[in-house]
């Protein structure tokens, strides 16, 4: 028979609480789930994450796309210069083809993020393979400070580029 302080303890640990002082919170909870995999919004991300994987991977091999010099940026087109994303799909790319030096060279981040989409796609499959759910709750404030924590890191990334390999890439 299981006492109250250690129903408290394994219910801890199940729910993991990260709470500053200043009111930012994230909930993270991983029970078991009672829905079919197909239903899951879990799986629907799964999915997301394998095509941009597979497309990542392929991207080289489409017919004419990769050197057709076709500018799809609609900010390149008008102003000249890149804008903060252009090059990460040659990035990913190149890091799905494990052309390290080629992907930093293109996007200073689109290793970062395809190494990261990497380890969200593995976790999601074993979430499938354990039988659980994924119940996530952020507060608006770390939302916020999360947008534009990215959105600062996005400038400099793009700062760098223009800085150590210019307007060209």
């Amino acid at each position: 028979m299981e006492y109250a302080g250690e129903l408290a303890d394994k219910r801890e640990i199940a729910e993991r609480l990260v709470r500053t002082s200043d009111g930012v919170d994230l909930r993270i909870r991983l029970p078991l789930s009672n829905k079919p995999v197909l239903k899951r919004k879990e799986f629907m991300i799964f999915i997301a994450l394998s095509w941009i994987f597979t497309l990542c991977y392929l991207y080289p091999y489409l017919n004419g796309l990769p050197g057709s010099g076709f500018v799809f940026c609609i900010f390149r087109r008008v102003t000249g210069i890149p804008c903060l994303f252009c090059g990460m799909t040659r990035s990913m790319a190149a890091t799905a083809h494990l052309r390290l030096n080629d992907a930093f060279y293109y996007h200073l981040l689109g290793p970062f993020i395809f190494f990261t989409m990497v380890i969200f796609l593995l976790a999601f499959a074993f979430l499938f393979l354990a039988g659980r759910s994924l119940e996530l709750y952020i507060s608006t404030r770390l939302k916020r400070w999360f947008g534009w924590s990215l959105l600062i890191l996005f400038i400099a990334a793009w700062v760098g580029k223009m800085v150590f390999f210019g307007a060209n890439v």
